[in-house]
């Protein structure tokens, strides 16, 4: 992607730089945007043991500066809207992260479950909505200034759920 824009390489390019073929890629990825989704979340696992260790903004604030470091390949992804997109993975990630997160507090309260799945919902594609928008603003805004944006963003029900949850290192406001 440093010679070329992302949407120009095709399978064929990839499959043969790895030294397989079209159907062997296929058996494994979607499309090259699931394989740059994929490859994404392998660096979030790889860092995963670090990250659990540290807080909300500390884990903010890494998956950022990651982003950050490898400037042209997310500009490249986020040109891509659609299926398997960038925005699509972020936004997928948020909600997997409050959900397990808060799945505690929403079986000792079910009455409330709904409400802060819808909130769960909103805050994370408005989240995806403002990486997206600070990547191909060509990140502008310090990381640590969106890392604090974002974490003040969180809707207050699930602020207030996280503090009754008793979840000390995701306390982050």
């Amino acid at each position: 992607m440093k010679k070329r824009p992302f949407e120009k390489i095709t399978i064929t390019e990839i499959a043969e730089n790895c030294g397989a073929g079209r159907s062997t890629f296929y058996h494994y990825f979607h499309d090259k945007y699931d394989l740059a989704n994929c490859m994404y979340k392998r660096q979030l696992e790889n860092r995963g043991e670090d990250l659990l260790k540290g807080n909300a903004p500390r884990v903010l604030l890494v998956c950022l500066n990651y982003i950050m470091d490898h400037s042209s390949y997310y500009l490249n992804l986020v040109s891509y809207e659609g299926q398997n997109s960038f925005f699509e993975l972020v936004q997928e990630l948020s909600l997997q992260w409050w959900s397990d997160l808060l799945e505690s507090a929403r079986k000792k309260d079910p009455e409330t479950a709904e409400e802060l799945s819808y909130s769960i919902s909103f805050f994370s594609t408005g989240a995806a909505a403002m990486l997206r928008k600070w990547i191909r603003g060509g990140f502008k805004t310090p990381g640590e200034t969106l890392a604090r944006y974002l974490l003040r963003s969180v809707p207050f029900n699930l602020y207030t759920a996280m503090q009754d949850s008793e979840i000390e290192k995701y306390k982050f406001i």
